[in-house]
């Protein structure tokens, strides 16, 4: 007895590996903000200190970005 195969199996499969990669991805990362962002908070109690802190870290994180940007 011959089982059929679809030809869209393996596709099928590199979208569902590549969704859940996305998910465990984007799960971390809210861990990681809920885990981080109370103590973030309690600290920049002030707005002009929470601005200057926010400012730094949009920076690293565009810097980042740019780096993998361009080493892709």
């Amino acid at each position: 007895m011959r089982v059929r195969v679809s030809p869209t199996a393996p596709k099928q499969n590199f979208i569902g590996a590549y969704l859940v990669d996305k998910l465990l991805s984007v799960i971390f990362m809210v861990g990681v903000l809920l885990l981080v962002l109370p103590s973030f908070l309690h600290s920049n109690s002030q707005l002009k200190q929470f601005f200057k802190n926010l400012s730094i870290w949009i920076i690293i994180v565009l810097v980042i970005l740019v780096i993998i940007y361009l080493f892709k």
